[in-house]
């Protein structure tokens, strides 16, 4: 019988060990005729849309099914140091993926194309910058990659020139393209690139639902370096299977300050979960801040052998006038055994019982900043204040609740003379631009320059100009027409 032709993403890497000895575990999702033969590369892929960036003296190892393979079987590999042969626990192995990095790796698998040879590499020299060897290799099945930190590059130009970081195969490799979430995996963190594997439900659930189980990093675990052995039990799958999807639900949609509401919010999950389950739940909206309710729990929880878990969402009857605000809830990040259904938020209006006083200011937010803060300007366009900060101009942010962020500062955007100093003084705002006042004093004597004025984009921050004005401008105001600047030069202090 032929060997089977397969296409990525219909294998995947479920376990990996870095020494004592290396090793790896794959999983197949479709069953595997005798004689067909995968490939294993721990070699890097170093340039995007470059096929000849690949590192081809790195490690190579050819597994061959010797019978027919079932779905669902895990094959566990074991790389020795030579002269010692590596081995499988199914089928046979030739060459060894020795040397995978404790400290950060990738490793690729690809299906042999030539179904007979496996010893031939999969790259067309043994070079540190070599192609892809198509007529060897095929294309690529998938891809794992094992680091403290970041994972697959997914972008960029340079040429990495490195064995233990690698780019994520791009269309242009010569090799077929992978994806992360689909047909690659990152798992990072210390502690785990160097043993690590899947530890998610092995029975029950669907082909498609196993895989997005093995891609997610939270069902990762790591191996202990010198005892640990990688897991070879097998997936059962289940025609019907799938995690128990959950969805949202509130007891009421609409709420109101004066009655401080009390509200069910519901995680409900479509079959009884096995062992305790949790989602996260928070709260964004329009116009609402955290002052505004309180969650019982962060987590809902889902207990063993049940449907439903909750938490209660409560409405703080507050001081401030707000208008209608509305609540937004939404449940995130499932544990393992469960999966988010397509109803993951509910909406809640709240109605305020608070009037404005007439002519009286009402505190609504703050900010503290460590620079001090005097002469505020606010830009009605881009809801961004200006103020003078000590020897800065600070950029916050206003949002419609009042809530002050700081967003970033203004710098001269002049050169001032070798031996000066320039202190900010004034800002004003008009028409979207930004006009600040700068003293400019002279570092040993004190004496006060020439001034200077300069002139901003309040969307963004960008300097635009400056000019010249007398000594030191203290106090500056725009014409009513936008079109002058009028600035108050004290000239001694």
């Amino acid at each position: 019988m032929a060997p089977t032709t397969l296409n990525p993403g219909d294998v995947a890497i479920v376990g990996f060990r870095s020494g004592a000895p290396d090793g790896l575990a794959f999983v197949t999702f479709k069953d595997l005729d005798a004689g067909t033969m995968l490939g294993f590369t721990d070699a890097s892929y170093q340039q995007p849309g470059t096929p000849g960036s690949w590192r081809g003296s790195e490690n190579f190892a050819v597994w061959t099914a010797a019978t027919a393979i079932p779905a669902g079987t895990i094959v566990v590999l074991s790389f020795p140091n030579s002269p010692t042969p590596s081995t499988s626990d199914s089928g046979s192995v030739s060459g060894a993926l020795n040397g995978l990095s404790g400290s950060g790796d990738q490793i690729f698998v690809y299906q042999r194309n030539d179904g007979t040879v496996a010893t031939t590499s999969p790259f067309t020299a043994a070079a540190t910058q070599t192609t892809w060897n198509a007529a060897n290799g095929g294309a690529l099945l998938f891809g794992i990659n094992v680091a403290s930190t970041g994972g697959f590059i997914a972008s960029g130009t340079t040429n990495l020139n490195s064995t233990n970081t690698s780019y994520l195969p791009d269309a242009g490799s010569g090799a077929g393209a992978l994806t992360l979430g689909t047909t690659a995996l990152n798992i990072t963190g210390a502690g785990i690139v160097a043993n690590a594997q899947y530890n998610g439900p092995r029975s029950g659930l669907s082909s498609s639902a196993f895989q997005a189980q093995i891609l997610n990093q939270n069902n990762w675990v790591a191996v202990d370096a010198t005892t640990g052995a990688l897991d070879s039990t097998d997936l059962t799958f289940s025609a019907g299977g799938g995690l128990p999807a959950v969805n949202l639900a509130v007891s009421a949609v609409t709420a109101s300050e004066a009655g401080q509401t009390v509200i069910t919010v519901t995680a409900t999950a479509s079959s009884a979960v096995t062992g305790d389950q949790t989602v996260t739940v928070g709260a964004t909206g329009t116009g609402i801040t955290v002052g505004d309710y309180t969650l019982s729990a962060g987590t809902i929880t889902i207990p063993n052998g049940a449907t439903t878990g909750s938490v209660t969402f409560t409405v703080v009857d507050d001081a401030t006038a707000e208008g209608t605000e509305t609540a937004l809830l939404t449940i995130s990040n499932p544990s393992t055994g469960i999966a988010l259904g397509g109803t993951t938020s509910q909406s809640i209006a709240i109605a305020d019982n608070d009037s404005a006083q007439s002519g009286v200011l009402q505190k609504v937010g703050g900010f503290t900043s460590a620079n001090g803060a005097e002469i505020p300007a606010f830009d009605p366009g881009s809801d961004r204040l200006f103020t003078v900060a000590g020897s800065t101009i600070e950029i916050l942010s206003v949002s419609n609740t009042g809530a002050l962020t700081l967003a970033g500062s203004l710098t001269p955007g002049f050169t001032p003379s070798a031996g000066t100093n320039v202190i900010p003084n004034s800002v004003a705002v008009k028409n979207g631009i930004v006009a600040v006042a700068y003293a400019v004093v002279d570092a040993t004597t004190n004496a006060q320059q020439t001034g200077r004025v300069s002139f901003y984009n309040a969307a963004d921050g960008t300097f635009l100009n400056s000019v010249a004005v007398g000594f030191l401008p203290d106090m500056l105001t725009f014409t009513p027409d936008g079109t002058k600047v009028l600035v108050a030069n004290e000239g001694e202090p």
